[in-house]
């Protein structure tokens, strides 16, 4: 809303204010992951626009992912204008490689002013922890010193012997 605040005759030295145009755009981050070393991770961050205006230009960007990620933004960017409502949803997607932390920074961005900056960044941490090592089992021991297994196997023993002297004859 534009207000003339001084007047004088037909206006020709008018004061004329403007309280401008705002774009509140805000980043809204992923809940945070705890993953395995070697496993495919998937965030979904989001952009908005929060008004009253809209906003100009308006961009979302994610950072801080790991070598060979890859981020998809819809709808494409920029957008001309923004409107209020309007939502960039952002898919970062990469393979954990390390243990550690990693923490991706959505930033959300027009050229129209912001009456609120605080809210234009939000960061999502993902945690890549080693996997678990299963230990093997344990083997399970043959008794090969007991008495049933001496039987066993001086039978055995006897029955080879018994079918070579049938095989000689």
């Amino acid at each position: 809303v534009n207000s003339v605040t001084t007047s004088t005759g037909d206006c020709n030295s008018c004061t004329v204010s403007s309280p401008g145009v705002y774009a509140d755009m805000v980043a809204t981050p992923a809940h945070s992951q705890e993953v395995k070393k070697g496993d495919m991770v998937t965030v979904v961050t989001y952009c908005g626009n929060k008004g009253p205006d809209y906003g100009v230009n308006a961009t979302c960007t994610v950072t801080g992912a790991p070598a060979g990620a890859t981020t998809v933004c819809t709808p494409a960017q920029p957008v001309a204008q923004f409107q209020v409502g309007d939502v960039f949803t952002c898919t970062t997607t990469f393979k954990a490689e390390k243990s550690g932390s990693v923490m991706l920074v959505t930033s959300a961005k027009s050229t129209t002013r912001d009456p609120n900056a605080k809210n234009n960044v939000a960061t999502s941490p993902v945690t890549v922890t080693e996997p678990e090592v299963t230990p093997p089992a344990e083997p399970t021991p043959v008794p090969v010193d007991s008495r049933w297994m001496l039987l066993l196997t001086a039978l055995a023993v006897a029955l080879l012997a018994a079918r070579q002297r049938q095989n000689k004859a």
